[in-house]
Parts: C-alpha cells; structure tokens; sequence
C-alpha cells in the first residue's frame, strides 16, 4: 500500500511538471509563454540600446555646445517663482560669487568639479511653466525652447553639484545667450554675466 500511494504521487508529480513544460497549458492568462518572455527580452534590450544612443547623443551634443565655458558673476535675482527659498541675506551673499565652467572644472565657492560633465537637454516653451511656475517671457527670452545644462560629476548625473543648499548655485542653468546665463536655484532664477576676459 504504501508503495502504492508513493507511485501515485510521483506519477502526480510528474504529470504537473509534464503539463506545465506543454505548450499546449503554457499559454494561460495572464502568464506568458517563453516564446512571450523572449520578445520581451528583446524589446527591453532594444530599449537599452535605444538609452544608449540616446546618452551618446548627449555627450556628442553637450562637446559642441560650449558657449557657456568661461567665467560668469551672478548679478542678481531676475525672477522668482510663487515659492521660494532665498531670503534676503541669501540673496546678498550670492550676488557677485563667481562661477566658472570649462572642459576641465565647475567652480562655485570652492566647489571644485574636476572634469564635469555638461548633460545638454532642450525645454520647450509649453514645458518650461510646469516645470518652474514661471514664463520664459519673465526672464526675458522670447523663444519657443531653452536649451538647459546640467553640470554633473558623471554621465549619469547622479550627483548634485555643487552640493546640497539653497546657496550652492550653478548646478543646473539655461543659456540666455552668449553673455547669460540664467540658473534656477528654490524657487529664485539668478543671472550671471560673463566676465570678460581681460
């Protein structure tokens, strides 16, 4: 008997694994097949190579644009947002720091970014109030699209620099124009100049 009930269950046990292995169960609702779980793989992959390109892009991009190289003295608040964090003494102390950007450091207030990475990405007017609860009118650009850069430590933009702080500017700015830059810091849009060269 009870060689009996161990070959019954066996045999049960075989049967599920059987069934489960057929093409013919394999495909129920709601649980993909292998061949579905294969196609999938390749779009994910094709996915990653899309986020791939995409980086490569952003790299080739951000190496041609480098009007923004150079030394720039933030001159002051040019708008604020509904919301803000800079209060007055904020504002003061941020008015005539330095900020520099070139191919081999980021500076602001001692922060040293040694070979930053400048990720180049374009905001479209529609855009840009969702994102800042401000118009690009309000800054003084009559344009239908900004192009923004964000100064990171890596190609991924992981790390905020210059760190952490309503008074660590510079991470993050819109290029005006040759001469303007404009960075987006709590709420408060700073303008820097570029420094001439002497």
């Amino acid at each position: 008997m009870k060689f009996l009930l161990t070959s019954s269950f066996v045999t049960l046990i075989i049967l599920i694994i059987v069934s489960a292995c057929s093409d013919r169960y394999s495909v129920r609702e709601g649980v993909p097949s292998a061949t579905q779980i294969q196609a999938t793989s390749k779009v994910i992959k094709g996915d990653e190579k899309k986020v791939e390109l995409l980086e490569k892009e952003e790299v080739s991009i951000s190496k041609k644009n480098t009007v923004f190289y150079g030394d720039w003295i933030v001159t002051g608040v040019l708008k604020s947002a509904p919301v803000s964090t800079h209060d007055d003494d904020d504002i003061k102390f941020l008015k005539g720091k330095k900020i520099t950007y070139s191919e081999g450091n980021a500076i602001f207030d001692g922060n040293v970014l040694t070979r930053p990475f400048y990720s180049e990405s374009s905001i479209s007017k529609k855009d840009f109030f969702p994102l800042y609860y401000v118009d690009l009118e309000e800054l003084g650009m009559q344009t239908d699209s900004v192009i923004s850069i964000d100064v990171c430590s890596d190609q991924k933009c992981i790390d905020d620099w210059p760190g952490i702080g309503r008074n660590n500017i510079g991470g993050s700015f819109i290029i005006k124009d040759k001469d303007t830059l404009i960075v987006s810091k709590g709420g408060d849009f700073f303008e820097l100049k570029r420094v001439e060269p002497k």
